[in-house]
């Protein structure tokens, strides 16, 4: 079954049907974040394997740290996706 997301739920009760999950996150000041969601705790977002268009070489070395209260929004894969994942 695909996951959801629900207007009924916060963004970060949202968040936790994603872990493991890859996830874009948009920030307060405009930027966006994405990566594969690993551990949410009250405050905080982990996201590894961060992809931001600036390293892509990297990319796969880098995790994130994000004050849950920064995030404004979030983008993720709900429906089926047959190709390769990041």
């Amino acid at each position: 079954m695909d996951k959801q997301l629900s207007v009924d739920f916060t963004l970060q009760e949202n968040l936790k049907n994603f872990v493991g999950q890859y996830v874009q996150v948009m920030l307060a000041s405009g930027d966006s974040i994405s990566g594969n969601l690993k551990n949410m705790s009250e405050h905080l977002l982990h996201l590894e394997k961060i992809d931001t268009g600036r390293w892509h070489e990297n990319a796969n070395n880098l995790d994130a740290l994000v004050k849950l209260t920064n995030i404004i929004g979030i983008q993720v894969q709900v429906r089926g996706f047959k190709g390769n994942v990041k």
